[in-house]
């Protein structure tokens, strides 16, 4: 078996790929999290139109991938504002804008299929010096812009709201991280693929949300789960003669719905475990009770619990919903002015709440204004913050009476 390293093709490739790794996740989580995982695929699409324009011009395809992918990010920002609550639709346009612009394009480039097909599906032979360079110069500057606005686009991430009532730019960072998108997405096209990028954005990010339990550990786990696919797939592919594009997604996948059955699996043990643990029988109804307050990202009525679970009366889950909080498993949180109760799981986690004094709806708040607080004479072992306004919809029902 030959030395991976002796060709410098490889060497190229692996460097790329290290810095890839690094800056698809840190991008990744927060794209992932405010649910805009689509607009990897509209700004990969738009990036392929400019290999195209770069072929057919006779300038470096990455160049004009970053051009387009660009154009692509802020037209998808217009495209949002324009179309209001129905916003998803502005990465589906940008996304047939970019696949039409690579249809035709691609009609104009002269023998130009196969420099086509290597930005679809990666290439590992492709990588120049000057690509190697402009990676590693626009990977440097993605790095460095994500560390300076951490605390900022962990704001935007979780409640654009919050984060201006904080005084975030909210616009601007949204804006700046369309356009981090946009570059490493140009970059990644030549070795992961245009077709396969945004793969690389999502799936470590998922895989590390399986096991993270706060912001800053799915960021790292991404980075780790990202190096891992990527040197791996690179090293299958060069052996097994395979896309590395494609085998490197494909490891993620498989990673990924590993992680997905185990931690199932885990979940399972934990709870029997938890209910053992203060004298309760493993019964199917409070295992299902247990799973659903488990797996909820708020906190949840007799009600939310009812329509979650399967064969079991209202009074049924309410009476196991008791038991669970004479045992300190769960915990139970009343409103003011209001007759409904909300309960948790007990799990050790630093939490906040956002309560809406309109429809009394209750969730978690990821931003936390305390931070270790000083009391003379007195020993803090924890606090808890409840912030009581309007949800969106209950603000809007109070200006439409306002008029």
């Amino acid at each position: 078996m030959d030395n991976i390293f002796q060709y410098a093709f490889m060497q190229r490739a692996f460097v790329v790929a290290a810095i890839i790794a690094v800056i698809a996740p840190c991008i990744g989580v927060s794209i992932v999290l405010k649910r805009l995982s689509a607009i990897g695929d509209a700004t990969s699409h738009s990036a392929l139109a400019g290999i195209a324009f770069g072929l057919l011009l006779g300038i470096n395809p990455i160049l004009g991938a970053v051009m387009f992918s660009i154009f692509a990010v802020i037209g998808i920002e217009v495209f949002r504002k324009s179309f209001g609550k129905y916003s998803e639709i502005a990465t589906v346009v940008v996304m047939s804008a970019g696949i039409g612009l690579t249809a035709v394009l691609s009609g104009f480039i002269t023998n130009g299929s196969t420099n086509i097909n290597s930005f679809l599906f990666g290439s590992i032979v492709a990588i120049n010096d000057f690509e190697l360079y402009l990676t590693i110069g626009l990977g440097i500057a993605v790095i460095i812009t994500s560390i300076l606005l951490y605390k900022e686009l962990f704001f935007v991430t979780f409640d654009e709201e919050a984060a201006k009532l904080a005084g975030v730019p909210v616009g601007g960072i949204n804006l700046v991280l369309m356009l981090l998108t946009a570059v490493t997405v140009s970059v990644a096209s030549r070795i992961v693929g245009a077709l396969m990028i945004s793969s690389l954005l999502v799936i470590p990010v998922a895989a590390a949300m399986m096991i993270a339990k706060s912001y800053k550990q799915t960021i790292w786990w991404s980075i780790a789960f990202a190096e891992f696919f990527t040197v791996a797939g690179l090293f299958i592919s060069y052996y097994l003669d395979l896309r590395p594009g494609g085998t490197i997604v494909l490891l993620g996948v498989v990673f990924l719905i590993v992680i997905m059955v185990k931690g199932e699996g885990e979940s399972m043990e934990d709870i029997n475990g938890i209910l053992s643990k203060v004298g309760l029988k493993c019964t199917k109804q409070r295992i299902s009770v247990m799973q659903v307050l488990s797996d909820a990202d708020a906190p949840l009525t007799v009600e939310n619990i009812y329509d979650k679970v399967d064969g079991m009366s209202l009074s049924t889950v309410y009476r196991i919903a008791e038991k669970l909080c004479e045992k300190g498993i769960v915990s139970k949180h009343t409103i003011q002015d209001s007759d409904k109760f909300y309960y948790e799981l007990i799990n050790g986690e630093h939490r906040h709440y956002a309560i809406c004094l309109g429809c009394k709806e209750m969730r978690y708040v990821d931003i936390c204004p305390v931070h270790s607080p000083h009391i003379d004479n007195f020993t803090v072992t924890g606090h808890k913050l409840e912030i009581y306004g309007y949800c969106d919809k209950c603000q809007k029902k109070l200006n439409t009476k306002g008029r």
